[in-house]
């Protein structure tokens, strides 16, 4: 987290190393990202979106699934086209904001693992996990808590506000407060 990577296992290899405080204290030092709706992440499941995805796409071949067929892989059945999509797409972009896949419009929009997603998958699931609770420090309303010291979900929300309709803040920050309090070491 304190250089320029081009070697994506070098970088694994720096988070491993790294206390989750010394990540938050970097970030404190750091510019702010600029904040957008779209990075702004929304996901149903942590583990959907980060540890499953590349496993699922490094199993596949890393084919390049559309955002349905992501969703089709992780919910039963049964669901209507658009709830498959929404699934994938909102999982897929929060893998993307982390930094281990990337998303290219083809006949349509298509996930796949780059080689940060791939060095990660090679390591133990708790391994994964610790590199993705650090890798949430990409997320500008992340980086934003961290910076102001946003202490409760309540408080994140009334800043999501400044981005979201009300009803998409109350959403989202549930999924954002995770991000905040894992990386603080206060996982829920």
């Amino acid at each position: 987290m304190t250089g320029q990577y081009t070697d994506a296992n070098a970088l694994v290899e720096e988070l491993l190393q790294l206390d989750r405080k010394d990540v938050c204290d970097i970030v404190v030092n750091l510019e702010q990202k600029v904040i957008t709706t779209a990075s702004i992440p929304q996901y149903s499941s942590f583990d959907d979106g980060t540890t499953n995805l590349i496993q699922f796409l490094r199993m596949a071949g890393n084919f390049g699934p559309s955002f349905v067929e992501v969703g089709k892989h992780y919910l039963e059945t049964g669901h209507q086209e658009r709830a498959y999509i929404k699934y994938g797409e909102n999982h897929a972009k929060l893998s993307e904001i982390l930094g281990t896949t990337i998303i290219k419009k083809e006949d349509r929009k298509r996930v796949y693992l780059n080689d940060l997603g791939i060095a990660i998958e090679h390591r133990s699931v708790e391994e994964q996990h610790e590199c993705f609770i650090k890798l949430s420090a990409r997320v500008p309303i992340v980086q934003y808590a961290l910076k102001n010291n946003i202490e409760s979900d309540k408080e994140l929300e009334n800043v999501l506000g400044n981005y979201l309709a009300r009803s998409t803040a109350l959403r989202r920050r549930r999924n954002t407060w995770y991000l905040v309090s894992a990386i603080r070491g206060e996982e829920l």
